[in-house]
């Protein structure tokens, strides 16, 4: 009975890359809402701010949707989906890549204002 159990779980990436995942999605989240919070009051820096928190919270959503019920690893379908052209692999890797962008952006924005305030030289 076991392994008729473990014969219809579909295998799935190690939980190190999960734990991973999901911290640089948090990381990215409390970055975000930290400069909306406290950043500029600029309307267009608000603007990228509040793109890059609705693509922090769909993003992943739609990738674990999709990756549901395939077979292979959630990582092997998207990169058949991506290679297939589908609408929301695309999607999910122009997500990831503004992401990734914009958490940068904040985080020497960010940093830039800590070395201010503590007048220490800049070194970004």
């Amino acid at each position: 009975m076991v392994q008729e159990v473990n014969a219809a779980i579909a295998p799935t990436l190690p939980p190190w890359v999960w734990i991973c995942y999901y911290l640089c999605i948090a990381i990215g989240l409390a970055l975000t809402v930290m400069h909306v919070l406290t950043g500029s009051n600029h309307p267009r820096e608000r603007m990228f701010n509040l793109f890059n928190l609705m693509l922090l919270l769909s993003v992943p959503i739609i990738f674990l949707v999709n990756s549901i019920g395939q077979s292979g690893t959630e990582y092997g379908n998207f990169l058949t989906a991506l290679q297939k052209g589908e609408n929301w692999a695309l999607f999910v890797v122009g997500g990831y890549v503004y992401m990734f962008i914009r958490t940068s952006i904040i985080v020497k924005v960010l940093w830039r204002q800590h070395k201010q305030k503590n007048g220490r030289k800049l070194t970004l």
